[in-house]
């Protein structure tokens, strides 16, 4: 049976990304120029527009011309990139006094030292009147900044940009004084993102735990078998194990690592249920959690870890690699945009990746060597692609980049994030020969940093979120769209793990279900999933009705009179039904 595509579309406009939603007053500066006042939150916490909370400012200006105060976000060396297409900024704004005008005002920092000098400049924007009662959203199209200050090269560098103020200006010379609430401080652009695809998932990561997750680690092996078959459902044929060794455990048997005390079996059940459903499985290496805090410019802390590799790369290999489901290698240790900016931090880690990656082409060259780095805009995106130039062209063992989207933990936005970023990793990938893949957060995250101070916590995101991620990651052509991770699309974790996973085989039969022509969607087949029986609703007259299995093997036929899956298990089929010269096939998923 030869798939046809059904689109489904969305409407989108093009993209507005909101730089802040001023949730801390902590995180700004305020200057009152010959006047006073305090800056808070709004007092009425229903009255804003994006996020929980706006900004509240209580101002007096003295009497007099010129005065003016401003709230200034600044990041220091960080430089934010907001060059992506960008048309302009737009910030929300209420009450306030109508004898005073607000405006923005952009803070470069050429190379990068996080203070004002004789290469930066400073831009602002014309201004809007303040004064209404309700919200206002005041948009400031890029050919309205003009130049303050600084003796740079004459032009607003949206990808070197230190800090922005918001300013607001005294119009009257009398004592006067207001509270203006601000919201929204956001870049406008002129990209529209994807409202359609065909695009699906081709793996997961899962990460092995007893505890947490998808508490999988003594699940049996009927269980194993069940859960790959439900991964393969969804059409998923890659599965990333983030780790074969956490610390001291190892999720394989037998080992006999000095450093491993607990030995697990998880590992060899997955490769027992993967080679019935031609699942390919990739094996993460070594991780312990001080990896996160260790000193990066030490070259011990690099020599350890990759002592450790070596030794679980040759256990591995003896025990897994004549399997006809072993599909290659994951290195666990996380990359950034932050701390390997400069050497020594950065000859350190190109040095050890070299190292590790020779080790496993040395195991197996046939296999490809995977990472999933983590960026997190700390670096403007031409400084992040001449990075991975650096990178790759060191590493020449290390095979495939798949960045993870970042979507999952609210700081970043598929809608302008990703296609700056994941076109500039993609290029450096291209240039030098490496396959580029996306890591897609299947999660949001509900409390810790950086959404709050709590402790972490995270619940599964919806389809129409996921479908927008994978949409904008497929711009960029990748050969792999990873999920991380299994837990959040597992069904039985959750409530919301078992609806994305529900969702997602739905999606995949709206974009999948074979047709010739516009007839498929003379047919309705309800309830869908289905427990037992289920109905249709057609204007043709059917003359039978046969169940096959999603790889298209012949499993029976049903009673056109009572429609009903009771006897198969839970899975996804296509029931295929007849007419004379019509064949019309629907996806149903069974629970």
């Amino acid at each position: 049976m030869v798939p046809f595509i059904l689109l489904v579309h969305f409407l989108f406009s093009q993209s507005v990304h909101v730089i802040d939603s001023f949730k801390k007053t902590s995180d700004f500066y305020s200057a009152f120029n010959n006047g006073n006042g305090t800056i808070g939150s709004s007092i009425n916490t229903t009255d804003f527009q994006e996020g929980n909370t706006s900004l509240a400012i209580n101002y007096t200006f003295n009497a007099g011309t010129g005065f003016f105060f401003s709230i200034l976000r600044n990041y220091s060396n960080i430089q934010q990139d907001f060059s992506f297409q960008t048309k302009g900024f737009s910030i929300s704004h209420k009450n306030g006094n109508t004898d005073d005008k607000i405006s923005i005002r952009l803070w470069e920092d050429a190379n990068g030292n996080g203070v004002f000098d004789g290469t930066d400049e400073i831009y602002q924007s014309s201004e809007r009147s303040l004064g209404s009662s309700t919200w206002t959203n005041s948009f400031f199209s890029l050919l309205e900044f003009t130049k303050l200050t600084g003796t740079g090269n004459n032009k607003l560098d949206l990808n070197r940009i230190r800090a922005w103020d918001i300013k607001v200006n005294s119009t009257t010379n009398v004592v006067h004084n207001g509270q203006v609430l601000l919201d929204k401080f956001a870049l406008e652009t002129n990209y529209t993102p994807p409202t359609s695809g065909d695009e699906m998932l081709t793996g997961s990561f899962i990460q092995l735990w007893n505890t947490a997750g998808c508490k999988c680690g003594n699940w049996s092996q009927a269980q194993w078998d069940a859960e790959l078959q439900k991964m393969k459902d969804a059409q998923l044929t890659s599965l990333i194990v983030q780790y074969s060794v956490y610390g001291d455990l190892s999720w394989y048997s037998p080992s006999s690592l000095p450093f491993v005390l607990y030995k697990q079996t998880a590992l060899n059940r997955i490769f027992a249920a993967a080679e019935k459903t031609g699942v390919k499985i990739h094996l993460g290496l070594y991780f312990d959690e001080q990896w996160n805090s260790s000193n990066k410019s030490a070259a011990a802390t690099y020599t350890t870890v990759l002592n450790k590799h070596k030794e679980v790369v040759n256990e591995l290999w003896t025990l897994f690699g004549n399997s006809t489901a072993f599909g290659g290698w994951y290195i666990p240790q996380e990359l950034n945009d932050f701390e390997w900016q400069s050497d020594p931090q950065k000859i350190l880690l190109f040095n050890w990746l070299k190292e590790v990656t020779d080790y496993l082409e040395s195991k197996t060259a046939d296999k490809p060597v995977t990472i999933a780095p983590f960026f997190n805009l700390w670096q403007p995106a031409d400084k992040l692609e001449t990075w991975y130039n650096e990178l790759l062209s060191k590493v020449p063992n290390l095979d495939r980049v798949y960045p993870q989207d970042g979507v999952g933990i609210g700081l970043k936005s598929e809608a302008y994030h990703i296609p700056l970023y994941f076109s500039a990793i993609k290029r450096a990938c291209d240039a030098n020969g490496k396959t580029f893949g996306a890591t897609i957060e299947s999660f949001h995250q509900t409390s810790g940093w950086p959404v709050d101070d709590g402790a972490y916590a995270a619940t599964s995101t919806t389809i129409n979120q996921l479908k927008k991620q994978l949409w904008a990651a497929s711009e960029h052509n990748p050969f792999d769209l990873i999920q991380f991770s299994w837990s959040y699309m597992q069904p039985d974790v959750s409530t919301a793990s078992t609806q994305l996973y529900n969702d997602y085989l739905l999606f995949g039969n709206l974009i999948t279900e074979s047709s010739d022509d516009f007839t498929q969607n003379d047919v309705f087949v309800y309830p869908n999933p289905v427990l037992n029986q289920f109905e249709i609703e057609t204007r043709y007259d059917f003359n039978s009705a046969r169940v096959f299995s999603i790889d298209g093997i012949l499993l029976g036929e049903l009673d056109l009179k009572k429609l009903s899956l009771e006897s198969f298990s839970s899975g996804i089929y296509v029931v295929e039904f007849e007419a004379d010269n019509l064949v019309i096939r629907k996806k149903l998923i069974k629970k």
